[in-house]
């Protein structure tokens, strides 16, 4: 009767566990199946990137800032003559620009350079200091926008005030921040039909020039 009993409960037993096993490989099967939403999921994550935000270091900030002051150092010095620390603070790369008070636009580093020995010879006298100035910092490039506060001779040699809207851009270059961009107001007491102003604004003229000007003619009525 005991053996009886014990094989019963066996049987019944192994009946269990066998209905077990079937339930849990059946359910492995339906988990590990993918469908085709599954597919797609699975290719998106692989090819998306997350991109963390850069973090700038107050080290870099307070670098710009520097270069930044370095700048109205040497504009202050140019409004003398001295063209010198202009020149080491421009970056001399073909990508730089420059559209300053006087009008126009130069760019790439000899029109650049250019333009500033230009200035450099009028010798405005004076003084400028940038206020309200705001950094952005984003690793290898810079924006510094800030208002240039105070002022000039003009042709007279009478002190004109200078109250203007200034956009500067640097880009860090072998450890160092140099300007790759100056952008300003232009100041209404500025001659442009000046000898200097011209020569500052010839480039730009030269540039807005189509290569292939010579070439086009005029559009008459049987052209049309």
């Amino acid at each position: 009767m005991h053996t009886k009993n014990f094989t019963l409960s066996t049987l019944l037993f192994l009946a269990v566990a066998a209905a077990c096993c079937a339930g849990f490989r059946a359910a492995s099967a339906d988990e590990t199946k993918a469908t085709p939403a599954d597919d797609a999921a699975t290719i998106l994550i692989e090819e998306t990137q997350v991109i963390e935000p850069a973090t700038t270091s107050a080290d870099e900030t307070q670098a710009v800032q520097q270069a930044n002051a370095q700048f109205y150092s040497s504009l202050n010095a140019l409004f003398a003559g001295d063209v010198a620390p202009m020149q080491q603070i421009w970056s001399h790369a073909d990508d730089v620009t420059y559209m300053g008070p006087v009008g126009g636009i130069q760019t790439g580093w000899q029109q650049v350079g250019t333009a500033w020995e230009i200035e450099a010879g009028m010798k405005l006298g004076g003084k400028v200091d940038p206020v309200s100035t705001r950094i952005t910092v984003g690793g290898n490039l810079a924006s510094v926008q800030c208002l240039e506060v105070g002022n000039n001779l003009d042709a007279d040699g009478k002190p004109e005030e200078v109250s203007i809207r200034s956009t500067s851009l640097f880009r860090k270059e072998n450890g160092q921040w140099k300007m790759i961009g100056h952008h300003t107001d232009l100041l209404p007491f500025f001659d442009t039909e000046s000898e200097e102003t011209s020569d500052i604004a010839s480039d730009e003229k030269a540039d807005a020039t189509p290569d292939n000007a010579s070439d086009v003619k005029p559009q008459t009525k049987s052209d049309e």
